[in-house]
């Protein structure tokens, strides 16, 4: 796409920001701060702090809006009892991975984000639109996707509901990786010890000849099927 399509693009997300009587340039660096922090959990206040807001609470109603204008997915942690916690960390992707481009294009020396954030974002949207039947996620919704951290540190990606009935609470775990045969064989041990199953996703390794198969994030995607019927809030 051209920074043309770019500026386009930002000065639609730039207009609903205004009217919502938030600052144009506050959200432009949330949006460079959720690039380079793309498959990490977010702490408000370092997103404060590359706002340059006053508060935790400014970014986090930021985060909030940009999420009920279809600029970014929020991502819950996920309990192993079955429920999300709002209260933990979440993670942030663009919704449109087009999104991405903004704050680099725009901001002088702005960041671009990593190819290993751009592709877990690609795999985080396409697991959002097959599990949910909302299309926006800016609040914790039964049925949605979740991210997994121990107590200990070890965290697993995501956390999706193998049953598309929105109160389930059986979940796989998917980790993104690359192709690093040691990568792989040590997502699959933390998914082992963790819940006794998963996927991995890879570049272009496919084995699956593994409990859990490594299989390509080409061949993921195209085995994700997208919810037909979806809507912007709960009925």
């Amino acid at each position: 796409m051209s920074d043309a399509t770019v500026r386009m693009l930002w000065d639609v997300v730039a207009s609903d920001i205004q009217e919502a009587g938030y600052d144009k340039h506050s959200a432009l660096r949330l949006l460079e701060r959720v690039g380079i922090s793309l498959g990490s959990p977010v702490a408000w206040d370092h997103l404060r702090e590359a706002m340059g807001v006053e508060s935790p609470d400014t970014a986090r109603r930021y985060a909030h809006l940009l999420s009920e204008s279809f600029v970014l997915l929020t991502v819950f942690h996920w309990a192993m009892g079955g429920a999300f916690e709002p209260s933990r960390q979440r993670k942030l992707y663009f919704l449109d991975p087009l999104v991405a481009r903004i704050a680099p294009t725009l901001i002088p020396g702005g960041r671009e984000p990593t190819s290993d954030g751009l592709v877990e974002n690609l795999v985080a949207t396409a697991l959002y639109a097959s599990a949910s039947d909302r299309l926006t996620q800016a609040d914790p919704l039964p049925g949605a996707i979740g991210y997994w951290k121990s107590r200990d540190g070890r965290e697993t990606d995501f956390v999706v509901p193998t049953d598309p009935e929105p109160w389930a609470f059986d979940r796989v775990p998917v980790e993104v990786k690359g192709d690093s045969r040691r990568g792989i064989s040590a997502a699959r041990l933390s998914m082992r010890r963790s819940f006794g199953r998963g996927i991995v996703v890879t570049r272009t390794v496919l084995d699956v000849e593994d409990e859990i198969p490594a299989i390509p994030i080409g061949v993921f995607l195209a085995a994700l099927a997208t919810r037909v019927e979806r809507s912007e809030a709960d009925p």
